[in-house]
């Protein structure tokens, strides 16, 4: 790497949202819109010679995403605890409510949290709140889980990509590969043995920021597919009638406001 990829890597991105901030219209610029999937879905991996993948790739960037959004959320931890930030005392006081209170109490704060930032503090409190939605007295968990992802975190204009849907269709739509993409198809038109190579070192790389959002939406989506599977199981684990309407209505709900992922119609099948 030269010196300014070097410099440009080891860059801290802002990727922080205000409370009361939606995170995707913020950051519409930086992800995949329903337009670019339409475009996306017509060059399919299967139609490219096997010598040109991007598995490694993904995996690579997917890493650097990881590390580029752990860096963001210690950054912003730091500048808390040095009072860099507004509403820090707030902060500090509802980690450690998070961190010691009752279960109610808990769940409260991380709700609280995550509408302090939605994304740099949603991924640890969807995770804990997971955890307490598949064990028993999930219903406070629950609702809060439907709260957050109805009002804040789910999309309500498109659905939530994976990363390696954003990290492939970036290098996709560069002219520089479609020229080369254009060329193999007619080639192929023309029944002429060929293969599709191109360097990906060739292509515009995408930013420290880019790779940060994508890893934060990847794992959005991630948490929200293990909310579905407690909404579809939970109702044939309970006799409480009160447990079973709360997974019915919720999900009831996302499938009316939401254009997330269709949600299963086996769950409706357990009532």
């Amino acid at each position: 790497k030269s010196k300014e990829e070097e410099r440009n890597f080891t860059m801290i991105p802002n990727i922080s949202v205000s409370q009361g901030e939606i995170w995707y219209d913020i950051y519409k610029s930086e992800t995949l819109s329903e337009e670019d999937l339409e475009v996306f879905s017509k060059i399919q991996d299967q139609r490219i010679s096997n010598q040109f993948t991007f598995d490694k790739v993904i995996a690579e960037k997917e890493k650097i995403a990881k590390e580029m959004f752990e860096k963001c959320v210690k950054d912003k931890e730091q500048k808390t605890i040095s009072n860099k930030i507004k509403g820090r005392s707030e902060i500090l006081m509802l980690n450690k409510v998070a961190s010691t209170g009752t279960e109610a109490d808990k769940i409260a704060a991380w709700e609280l949290i995550t509408r302090k930032d939605t994304v740099l503090y949603s991924l640890k409190s969807l995770k804990l709140l997971v955890q307490r939605a598949g064990r028993p007295k999930p219903q406070l968990a629950l609702q809060t889980l439907l709260l957050l992802f109805d009002e804040l975190l789910l999309p309500t204009n498109r659905r939530l990509f994976y990363f390696r849907e954003q990290i492939r269709f970036f290098y996709f739509s560069q002219s520089k590969f479609q020229q080369k993409y254009s060329i193999f198809e007619k080639k192929k038109k023309n029944k002429k043995k060929t293969y599709f190579n191109i360097n990906v070192e060739d292509l515009k790389e995408p930013s420290n920021k880019q790779l940060a959002l994508w890893y934060f939406e990847d794992s959005l989506k991630s948490y929200f597919a293990q909310y579905l599977k407690v909404l579809e199981s939970l109702p044939s684990k309970t006799n409480l009638l009160h447990l079973k309407q709360l997974c019915l209505t919720s999900v009831s709900q996302l499938l009316q406001r939401k254009p997330e992922q269709e949600l299963p119609d086996r769950i409706f099948s357990c009532y």
